[in-house]
This record gives C-alpha cells, structure tokens and sequence, in this order.
C-alpha cells in the first residue's frame, strides 16, 4: 500500500503525496503536495509550511472558523492524468471521464481569473 496517491470522499478529488498542487490559503500559491505532511487534520486541506501550523491545523481550523473553499485540481496534474500511460488503465475502466472534464474547466476558468 501507498500514500503517494488516493482519493478523498470528503473533497472527490484525489489527495497523496504524488498529487502537487497549490497551498489551499487563497492568497498562496507555493506549490505543495496532497501528502499527510501538508494536510489540515481538521479540513483536510493541503497547506504550505507557511499556513499550516505545529498541530498540522490551518488557520482557519485552528480559530474554529468555516473550512477555505478548496482549489481547483491543477491543470498539470489533470493532464498527467489524462496522458500519462500509467494512467491508463483507470481512464479505461473509468465510467465517468465527464469529471476529468469538469475539472479541466474549472481549472481552466480558475486560471483565467
């Protein structure tokens, strides 16, 4: 068994220390992976060293405030998803590629402001 990538039922989209992504605080954007390390216990939320606090809390569970909206999936792993060939065989037994696609959009959207 690995933790380099799972699935989140919480957030429906995929966490692990293979999945980089950015900082969930919405005015970062260093760079960061959905491991253990960089999640919130609370929210679940990757954070940066810089948000994520000693308790592995971000600010916002550490105050007991509402939970950060989480980001949309990064472009760069979407794409990894949809070509890489070690992706294969789950986009072949997939039996809902449209989400693959919704995120696309959404990121794309995200991007563009």
């Amino acid at each position: 068994m690995s933790y380099a990538v799972g699935w989140s039922r919480k957030h429906k989209r995929w966490i692990g220390y293979g999945v980089d992504c950015a900082c969930e605080h919405p005015e970062c954007s260093k760079e960061v992976d959905r491991g253990m390390g960089c999640l919130c216990t609370k929210c679940r939320l990757a954070f940066c060293g810089d948000h994520l606090y000693a308790n592995y809390k971000c600010l916002q569970c550490d105050e007991g405030l509402e939970p950060f909206t989480p980001k949309p999936e990064p472009l760069h792993w979407l794409q990894h998803v949809r070509t890489d060939e070690t992706w294969a065989k789950c986009r072949a037994e997939s039996k809902n590629m449209q989400q693959l696609e919704a995120w696309e959009r959404a990121a794309q959207a995200a991007k563009q402001g």
